[in-house]
């Protein structure tokens, strides 16, 4: 038995990069093959089944995979834990705060979260005006000013031919 649980990411048999259409077909692949139905045999089979259901729930949700993803990489535990195993020990909790630091620490959060939405509204901006000043690429047909060329040099011929004709 393994002493590593294993993540939502090695149950759907996908990468932690993949995206939504990928989890979505393997999880697909996965459900069926794993479907109580399917291996009416197999006790652990709806075990094994909900647990595709519940790797794919979280991975779908990008609120919850995002979650998910942070607590991967802080190596915290997710998710209930298998019958017979004991659960870690508590996390030492900082000392209680009093309301003023709560207070305090709320107005920090919520200027922080201020200064980061107006330095992306920023960042989107600047993407728009640079956007802007590039050129339109051409997909190959006549554009505008193709047109207007076009146009001039016509004007340019026959006013030539009248010239040329009538004197």
């Amino acid at each position: 038995m393994r002493n590593k649980r294993r993540t939502h990411y090695e149950i759907l048999g996908v990468k932690q990069t993949a995206d939504e259409e990928e989890i979505k077909r393997a999880f697909r692949s996965r459900a069926l093959r794993v479907h109580p139905d399917r291996n009416p045999g197999d006790p652990r089979a709806a075990a094994k089944f909900n647990r595709v259901n519940e790797a794919y729930e979280v991975l779908s949700d990008p609120d919850r995979r995002r979650a998910y993803d942070i607590a991967l990489a802080l190596g915290e535990e997710i998710g209930p834990r298998p019958a017979g195993r004991p659960s870690p020990a508590p996390r030492a909790q900082p000392p209680p705060e009093t309301a003023s630091q709560r207070n305090t620490d709320y107005r920090q959060w919520v200027e922080e979260r201020e200064r980061r939405a107006r330095q992306e509204e920023e960042a989107a901006r600047q993407r728009r005006q640079s956007a802007a000043r590039q050129p339109v690429a051409s997909s190959g047909g006549i554009g505008c000013l193709g047109i207007w060329g076009i146009l001039a040099l016509v004007s340019f011929l026959v006013r030539a031919v009248a010239y040329c004709v009538g004197g």
